[in-house]
């Protein structure tokens, strides 16, 4: 959840996973082009989700988490 104040400026950041808030390490998000950018670190840690960049073809390999 998030607010834009007058000048489009990102305010009252806050993330929740199974209605609980969670904590982000560097609290920096921007919105562009009506899209919300977090630090990757951050989405990895809250989803899940994992994220490896092969640098030599700079092809990300997305890894899900299992289902319960």
């Amino acid at each position: 959840a998030f607010d834009l104040d007058e000048q489009g400026n990102l305010t009252g950041l806050s993330i929740f996973r199974n209605n609980e808030p969670q904590l982000m390490e560097r609290r920096v998000a921007f919105v562009e082009d009506g899209i919300l950018y977090l630090p990757l670190g951050d989405v990895q840690k809250i989803t899940g989700i994992g994220f490896a960049l092969d640098e030599e073809t700079q092809v990300y390999t997305v890894t899900l988490p299992a289902a319960p």
